[in-house]
């Protein structure tokens, strides 16, 4: 425990107490920094004792923490004073940041003993030396203080004799520059009553001539706006009656300018729809065009497909042909030297024949792919050839042929069901039953 920094921190703020103590006579306001420093002697005095005194197995580790923090605080607070003296408010913000340090004080446990007493003797004899220190300053103050109201007494009386003095002098003034003032005042009065009188009997005077001369000029300048008005109202009659002539002018010359934008603009736009129809005919000119070529290149390259798929069947075909000659050539020579055996016979036929059904089925797809191979290349050369056949054609027989054309090569049965249905499936077994029929004979 002696190893917390709250030791430290308190070491530091009891190191500066002993430096601050011996200048505390000479610091100004020593009724106030005295018992703030006292106080904050006594607070450190009082946690030195508590936590030199507590069991270490006792001590609260937060209290030590609290100590630690405020301690820091306090050294602030007394460095500042230490190198200002002057300024008494450091120790008065020492003294807030110990109080909450008082309330963490009680959580430190320790054995009530001597040394209690003898920190309260401590407190007492501090506050003994305060009270005659502050009773010493009061009583210097109080010293200094009466010397100080004898002085403003003494200059006070001076005062009010020489107050006396100049009141009566004062008076003496008031009462001569009262009837100066009074004479002035009615010499004053009577010059104004006669000037007042001398400039109404003008006023009136100026104001019948001033009257008559309004009343003359008002009468010419009416004169002469009439004058104006009926100039200014016969160039205003005239100004419409030109304006109205323009105006009416105006109006004519849009009206027939606006006739002819709409003659021009009608006819403009007459000959952009013809053109417009003519590129719509030739769109869609070269969309059939397109159209016939795109489906020709369709059945190009289903009747390529069909004939890479005949040549695969063919070559399937062939091969199985010979696994079967080879068969009845390995399987069926032996059973001619020896006893015939049905049951040897029957399982060599049944090997053969499997050889026969799969060279009969590779044979009917061969032919199925060819007929369908035919059948799209006789569909690639018609489509090719309707362009070239509709081109000299009106446009009406070219429609009619179109529609045609289009019942006779749209929604027709798939190439493919029509060749299956040429070649049913069980003609492939009936092809191989022969096949296998006369490899027995041989």
């Amino acid at each position: 425990m002696q190893t917390h920094a709250a030791f430290t921190s308190l070491a530091n703020v009891e190191s500066l107490l002993e430096q601050i103590e011996p200048r505390m006579s000479n610091v100004s306001q020593p009724d106030i920094a005295i018992p703030d420093f006292d106080r904050i002697r006594q607070v450190t005095a009082l946690t030195r004792r508590l936590v030199d005194s507590v069991d270490p197995n006792l001590a609260p580790i937060g209290g030590l923490t609290t100590v630690q923090s405020t301690m820091e605080q306090v050294k602030q607070y007394l460095g500042s004073f230490n190198s200002d003296p002057a300024q008494i408010s450091y120790l008065q913000q020492a003294n807030t940041a110990l109080d909450p340090l008082l309330t963490v004080l009680p959580m430190f446990l320790v054995v009530r003993d001597e040394a209690d007493a003898r920190g309260v003797k401590e407190a007492l004899v501090s506050l003994r030396q305060s009270a005659a220190q502050n009773l010493r300053h009061a009583t210097e103050d109080v010293i200094r203080l009466r010397t100080a109201v004898s002085a403003l007494q003494t200059q006070v009386q001076a005062q009010e004799n020489e107050l006396t003095t100049q009141k009566g002098r004062l008076d003496q003034n008031i009462t001569t520059f009262q009837q100066q003032f009074s004479t002035a005042q009615e010499s004053r009065n009577t010059e104004f009553n006669a000037g007042q009188t001398a400039r109404a009997t003008e006023f009136n005077s100026a104001q019948v001539t001033r009257a008559a001369e309004f009343t003359a000029a008002q009468e010419a300048r009416q004169q002469a706006a009439n004058t104006q008005l009926a100039e200014q109202k016969e160039r205003l009659d005239k100004l419409v009656a030109d304006q109205r002539e323009a105006a009416t002018e105006f109006l004519r010359e849009s009206v027939e300018a606006r006739e002819e934008a709409d003659r021009t603009l009608t006819e403009q736009a007459g000959r952009l729809l013809d053109a417009i129809g003519d590129q719509l005919k030739e769109a869609q000119k070269v969309a059939g065009i397109i159209g016939q070529t795109g489906m020709a290149a369709g059945f190009q390259r289903v009747a390529n497909e069909e004939r890479a798929a005949a040549e695969k069947w063919n070559r399937i075909a062939v091969i199985a042909f010979v696994g079967l000659i080879l068969c009845a050539m390995v399987i069926f020579l032996p059973t001619m030297q020896g006893d015939f055996d049905w049951r040897a016979f029957a399982g060599r036929a049944f090997i053969s024949l499997t050889f026969g059904l799969f060279a009969g089925y590779a044979a009917q797809q061969a032919r199925h792919h060819q007929r369908s191979e035919r059948i799209t290349r006789q569909m690639e050369l018609e489509m090719a050839s309707v362009g070239p056949f509709l081109a000299p054609l009106e446009e009406k027989d070219r429609n009619e042929m179109i529609l045609k054309l289009a019942d006779r090569m749209f929604a027709q049965p798939p190439v493919l069901d029509a060749a299956a249905k040429a070649d049913p499936p069980s003609s492939v077994l009936i092809e191989a039953m022969k096949a296998a029929g006369g490899i027995y004979k041989k």
